[in-house]
């Protein structure tokens, strides 16, 4: 019995008690930031793979589909094949609070008041994002809906994102 309190002792303080269906800091399920992509194959043997680039860095990303999750994409480095980010649009997956892909601003602003608003308009898709400091993790909202007073005013996207859903939901390694 000693043994069994001792092993689970070790999971609970290394911070390896977190669910196998849950969004948390550096993984969305059993996948996690921070490792080697090899060491992710076990959960899917067909993820599929292709080559991106972002200003002058190319990654890889694999998308993995998992039995009762849905697809997790990862997004690696050429250079050392570690994960650094891990996206999905699933809303059968949530943070421990209860958050999930689809819940508005609103929504996720009364679970996560310490959560703030990020306004991006360097893509063609202008995606915003509600930040989750304490998870690394970001709530994605698609921004092409946007009216163009949004540009000037910050409180103007945050009543129009107030109604409507989360599109995606990213961690990334520190």
């Amino acid at each position: 019995m000693n043994k069994f309190l001792l092993i689970f002792l070790s999971y609970w303080v290394l911070g390896l008690n977190v669910s196998a269906n849950e969004l948390s800091k550096g993984m969305i399920g059993p996948l996690r930031t921070g490792v080697h992509i090899f060491d992710l194959a076990k959960y899917d043997t067909t993820a599929s793979v292709k080559r991106k680039q972002f200003e002058e860095d190319f990654y890889l990303e694999y998308s993995f589909n998992l039995k009762d999750i849905g697809i997790i994409n990862v997004l690696l480095k050429d250079d050392d094949r570690t994960v650094y980010k891990l996206s999905t649009k699933s809303s059968s997956i949530t943070t421990a609070e209860g958050a999930r892909v689809g819940m508005t601003l609103d929504e996720l602003k009364v679970i996560y008041p310490n959560g703030r608003l990020t306004i991006s308009w360097d893509s063609i898709d202008a995606l915003h994002g509600f930040v989750l400091p304490e998870h690394n993790g970001v709530f994605v909202f698609n921004g092409s809906k946007m009216v163009e007073s949004c540009e000037k005013n910050v409180s103007d996207c945050e009543t129009f994102l107030g109604s409507i859903s989360s599109i995606e939901y990213f961690t990334y390694s520190e």
